[in-house]
């Protein structure tokens, strides 16, 4: 779906919004099936929804999200259990035998499995699909597109960049949320960028994918203290260092201010 610059931003705002819960209606079979990729894609179209209505601003428009959210921490539970799952497969704790611990992690993934089929296939969730369709067919407005894309894309960028050279977890965390949003922005926008806009979107995600796995291995180093198979082994080592991440972000996010200005 091309969207035309000269629209108010809200009505592109709105058609975006619809086209991510078209996706959702195809995918949702396959996540209550537990399909691992469906389940990536659904939790990803609700973030993207998320940074949609966000955007958008107002009362109603907070309420959606807020709602979006619940059900993406739902799937999320799932997700976590996969990638778990999936680097004990790929070697990550070694060569300690997890075949017990992995068979309690497929147990725990079957129950979260269920919860999440059922907050899927829920009159809740289908309740929030409509609100949504619904505020996304009625949304116009006067302000120009190409304007408040510009601000929102340079207040993302910032809002990253301030976390660069922060150590705590917390900063970590925003510098990853705050490149993952600016990501989003310039895949969904993708129309009022250039053309190279596609690499320094793929550039984004690589740097958000290194943040995602060194938490998600730190993630398992957690859980694998309390495990008593793992006694004695050592810890799992970060992904990668703390500086080649920064410098990843802050390389990716240095070329996405440069649609900013190509948009000024």
């Amino acid at each position: 779906m091309r969207i035309n610059q000269s629209m108010a931003f809200e009505r592109v705002n709105g058609k975006l919004v619809l086209r991510e819960l078209r996706k959702l209606r195809e995918l949702r079979k396959l996540a209550c099936q537990g399909e691992v990729e469906a389940i990536h894609d659904f939790r990803g179209g609700l973030r993207r929804i998320r940074v949609l209505l966000e955007i958008a601003g107002g009362s109603k428009t907070r309420r959606l999200r807020k709602r979006a959210g619940k059900f993406a921490s739902v799937l999320g539970a799932v997700r976590d259990l996969d990638v778990a799952l999936a680097l004990m497969q790929a070697g990550a704790i070694g060569q300690v035998d997890t075949h017990t611990w992995q068979e309690e992690l497929r147990t725990e993934r079957g129950t979260q499995l269920e919860r999440t089929r059922s907050v899927l296939m829920s009159p809740e969730f289908t309740r929030w699909t409509r609100k949504a369709a619904r505020w996304a067919r009625d949304s116009n407005g006067s302000a120009d597109a190409k304007n408040r894309l510009t601000l929102v894309l340079s207040n993302a960028i910032e809002e990253a960049r301030e976390h660069v050279g922060g150590h705590s977890d917390e900063d970590m965390h925003c510098l990853r949320i705050g490149v993952k949003k600016t990501r989003y922005l310039i895949e969904l926008f993708s129309d009022f960028f250039p053309e190279t806009s596609g690499r320094i979107a793929k550039d984004l995600e690589r740097a958000q994918d290194a943040f995602g796995l060194d938490r998600d291995r730190m993630r398992l180093n957690t859980l694998a203290r309390d495990r008593p198979e793992l006694r004695g082994h050592h810890a799992l080592d970060s992904a990668t260092n703390l500086t080649v991440l920064e410098s990843l972000a802050t390389n990716a996010l240095c070329e996405a201010s440069t649609l900013v200005r190509d948009l000024a």
